[in-house]
């Protein structure tokens, strides 16, 4: 039952989103390697400590974005509830 839930939403993305992101993303962490990697050899000794904290950012992007469309269109329309999520999801990154 979960498992029809899931492919009927996988059925339901809009996959020509996932190309930009994966395109920009790639773009984003090229660029922050190039600007960043002498820093990142004389404070950290490891010219790719940004280029893999961007990457796991990116990657963690993904997920949650991957996340949020799972979640019901019923809660975006109640704000009460959508507020208290905000609050909790918020809370625990801080």
């Amino acid at each position: 039952m979960i498992k029809n839930a899931i492919k009927k939403k996988f059925s339901y993305m809009d996959w020509r989103l996932l190309i930009p992101y994966i395109i920009l993303s790639g773009f984003g962490i090229l660029m922050v390697y190039s600007s960043s990697s002498y820093r990142a050899m004389t404070d950290y000794n490891n010219s790719e400590h940004f280029f893999y904290r961007q990457m796991l950012f990116a990657v963690l992007g993904m997920f949650g974005a991957l996340f949020v469309s799972f979640l019901s269109k019923r809660l975006f329309k109640n704000e009460k509830l959508l507020m208290f999520v905000l609050y909790i999801l918020f809370g625990i990154l801080a």
